[in-house]
């Protein structure tokens, strides 16, 4: 995740959210718990930098559970060279999907790769130490595992894909184009693929984090973020915050670019970014389950917007 002052592409039309008004009935609940669990289990495999064991560990554990809860996994693997220290890699999407035969999608997104240097840690000495990324990476991860759950559950009324992209945190500060490599890769792939919209969940996990609504996020769908902040008050998730914070370069990037409406979720107010200190101890549960509340209501309203 990289923090830049260039705003995203024109603004895009958001009047295909299909964001139905109230918040609905229905019995799926999001389960913070498991969610949680699934943060503990990544973070005890270590960091999941790219070419490592714990990187392959990650990526048998994500196809495992997907595999029994989604309707079709696919592992998009992707060669290419890690920006921050110049290695050659392999990368992995993957890509759980429901409802196939949906025409009309969503797409929730979290990268799952962990950064290879601890480049903003205050002790220079641990600098090139990498990061365990248990909020920067785990949590969104985590969460979307969990709606993976829920939904073989209880399958979605419409199409949903849950996106776990790679190659999003070696990137090179200054140098925007270096990050998000695995969104990037995505969108160039599947030209055809036109969710109506795209929401990633970036460092959702921290104990008492606050979610500002990203700048590029609100430049480029203001009526997306304005309609998912909704959402967010309805179902009581306060760690939403009803003010705007700087834009980011993250994997929505590549969405607005393709002229696909998209938000980042994302708390960036995280001192521990980029640390050693990146651990579950300074993250919850409870910052897990607001934002899959948030996700689940979202989908709830789309599914309504789709009744008769």
């Amino acid at each position: 995740m990289n923090i830049t002052r260039r705003a995203a592409v024109a603004a895009v039309a958001a009047a295909c959210l299909g964001l139905a008004i109230g918040c609905g009935s229905g019995s799926r609940e999001f389960d913070e718990a498991a969610a949680w669990q699934h943060l503990l289990d990544q973070v005890e495999m270590g960091p999941r930098v790219p070419g490592s064991q714990a990187h392959a560990n990650a990526l048998a554990y994500f196809r495992s559970h997907l595999e029994t809860t989604a309707d079709r996994v696919v592992v998009e693997s992707f060669d290419g060279v890690c920006p921050l220290d110049s290695s050659s890699v392999t990368f992995h999407n993957v890509v759980a999907t429901f409802r196939p035969e949906s025409p009309r999608r969503i797409l929730f997104g979290a990268h799952w790769d962990s950064r290879p240097f601890a480049d903003q840690d205050e002790d220079p000495a641990r600098r090139r130490e990498p990061v365990l990324g248990a909020n920067d990476g785990a949590s969104g991860v985590a969460v979307l595992l969990e709606m993976a759950t829920r939904f073989a559950e209880r399958p979605p009324g419409i199409g949903v894909d849950l996106v776990l992209f790679d190659a999003e945190d070696c990137g090179r500060e200054g140098e925007p184009d270096t990050w998000a490599l695995g969104s990037q890769e995505f969108v160039r792939r599947n030209p055809s693929y036109r969710p109506a919209y795209a929401v990633i969940l970036d460092m959702v996990g921290r104990d008492g984090m606050r979610l500002l609504r990203e700048g590029n996020s609100v430049a480029a769908a203001p009526r997306l973020v304005s309609a998912i902040w909704a959402v967010a008050a309805e179902v009581g998730a306060t760690a939403f915050t009803d003010s705007t914070g700087r834009p980011v370069w993250d994997d929505h990037v590549a969405f607005l670019e393709a002229g696909i409406p998209a938000v980042d979720i994302i708390d960036f107010e995280d001192p521990r970014w980029h640390t050693t200190a990146d651990d579950v101890e300074h993250c919850s549960a409870e910052s897990l389950g607001q934002v899959g509340r948030v996700a689940l209501a979202l989908v709830r309203k789309a599914e309504e917007a789709e009744s008769p």
